[in-house]
């Protein structure tokens, strides 16, 4: 490791409250990338892993959302099995925006959304990261979300949480900082050089042992994007470590000197550009209309819907009805891939591997049923949701018929489930019909389709309309009757 050549320094010491004026300038300076787009790779210098490679991308929005892209190795693998091999050649996306957290493989038809921080990073394992935490720790895990600035400033995370620097010291030489905080339990050291000049980032970053060993060390190679100055590449060394085979059998001694174990290299970077988004939705994830959104998280709250499935508008998740209404009334259009889903037929697929083919299909089908669930109750909510709109309801009568409501729908979802294999071999069946142009075997399998929804409809007229009409009062009841038939719901 150099040492700094000094030809007049500045020596201050600071107490374990007061941070070093680098740290903060350089902490603001990434603050100050608010938006745009970078393109980076992670190079592996040792066989730890036969990847060789990782490509990734981030996108930042205006207003603070994240997107962050896995775009694959080498040969374009983006998920692997238990084994290593590479199982999906499809980017693995991550968005963080002021709905939760998300994720998507690029050739899934739905994506995950988390309400509770916690719960998705459990889940995500750390895996989004945000480059612009480059610099801030002398390892790449600084990048994982949430991580970089807090371990700048908290110091060294331990197994019973994190020590907080006990004193900090900077100093200036050559028109460079140095800044080393001392951590308050073993005295150990982490230190950061860092370029005025060059928007305050670091050149070095470096964890020292209480007896000056190097622990870990970052070594920055700055570019300047525009007028942000910004890592073009850090090298993380450590200590060299037995090197391993593909088995994780040791081929040599551990070596206490320091070696180069990662790379990661900015192939492109823009900052704060004016047609930057000023937000990060669902699209951005390349969700089209139809294209279901599975809640994650736990139970429904004031803020999370709970464990449940809805649908994506275009600029939003809504419920399967209300989808279906724009549909009907053809005020939006169905994605292609959910379009061709409807149809019964192969939808198209992007990145897509043989394997993941036979799961797509499969997937695809479960979520014909769901939608095919969804649309069972679509005429229950509706009817209840007109009644409501035709007479004055008083909020006990209001409770009293989303009970009832609630309760049917309960009662036609178990049908549903306990009909979900007639219905999903019934639809596959259907799809081939559609394909092979079997006009006959289409009305055929339509009419079984038809008289496997036709005790949902009896539930609807005499279960469900009769106990909500007996809720109202007798001259609530008169209005309703008195609507001409073209104004009640529908009875298709």
């Amino acid at each position: 490791m150099q040492s700094l050549h000094l030809v007049s320094m500045m020596c201050l010491a600071l107490g374990a409250d007061d941070r070093p004026k680098a740290l903060v300038e350089f902490e603001q300076s990434r603050r100050a990338l608010v938006s745009g787009r970078v393109e980076w790779t992670l190079v592996f210098a040792d066989n730890h892993t036969s990847r060789g490679e990782l490509r990734f991308r981030n996108r930042f929005a205006r207003n603070g959302d994240l997107l962050f892209e896995e775009l694959g190795d080498r040969d374009g693998w983006t998920a692997w099995d238990g084994r290593g091999r590479g199982r999906s050649i499809a980017p693995q996306l991550f968005m963080i925006n002021h709905d939760g957290f998300w994720y998507r493989p690029a050739n899934d038809i739905a994506a995950d959304l988390w309400r509770g921080a916690r719960n998705a990073q459990e889940h995500l394992k750390g895996r989004p990261k945000d480059i612009r935490s480059l610099g801030f720790t002398s390892s790449d895990a600084c990048l994982n979300i949430n991580e970089g600035g807090q371990r700048m400033w908290l110091a060294w995370p331990r197994d019973n949480g994190s020590v907080p620097a006990v004193k900090w010291r900077e100093r200036v030489a050559d028109g460079m900082y140095e800044v080393t905080a001392t951590a308050a339990d073993d005295r150990s050291q982490r230190i950061w050089v860092l370029d005025p000049k060059r928007g305050w980032n670091p050149t070095r970053v470096v964890v020292k042992t209480a007896d000056g060993a190097t622990q870990s060390e970052a070594v920055l190679a700055l570019k300047q994007y525009g007028d942000v100055w910004f890592p073009q590449s850090v090298a993380f060394y450590e200590p060299g470590g037995a090197k391993l085979d593909e088995t994780g059998r040791a081929l040599s001694q551990y070596d206490s000197r320091m070696t180069l174990r990662r790379t990661i290299n900015v192939t492109s970077a823009a900052f704060n550009a004016k047609d930057d988004p000023a937000r990060l939705t669902g699209a951005d994830l390349g969700l089209e209309v139809g294209n279901s959104v599975q809640y994650r998280g736990g139970p429904p709250s004031k803020d999370f819907p709970g464990d449940r499935i809805d649908f994506w508008l275009g600029d939003r998740a809504v419920r399967y009805e209300v989808l279906w209404k724009l549909v009907k009334d053809g005020k939006v259009e169905l994605g292609p891939v959910s379009a061709a889903l409807y149809r019964g037929e192969d939808p198209p697929m992007p990145y897509t591997t043989a394997q993941e083919r036979e799961e797509y299909i499969a997937n695809s089908r479960e979520l014909r049923y769901q939608m095919w669930k969804q649309s069972a109750v679509y005429k229950y909510r509706q009817f209840t949701g007109e009644m409501a709109a035709a007479v004055d309801l008083s909020a006990p009568q209001r409770a009293s018929v989303d009970a009832i409501l609630q309760e049917c729908v309960a009662k036609a979802g178990k049908y549903v489930d306990s009909k979900k294999v007639e219905f999903i071999n019934n639809e596959n069946k259907r799809k081939k019909a559609i394909k092979d142009k079997d006009h006959a075997a289409i009305e055929q399998l339509n009419r079984q389709k038809r008289e496997l929804e036709a005790p949902i409809q009896e539930f609807l007229e005499q279960d469900l309309k009769p106990r909500a009409l007996a809720v109202l009062t007798t001259k609530q009841r008169a209005e309703w009757e008195s609507r001409s038939t073209t104004t009640r719901p529908t009875e298709k």
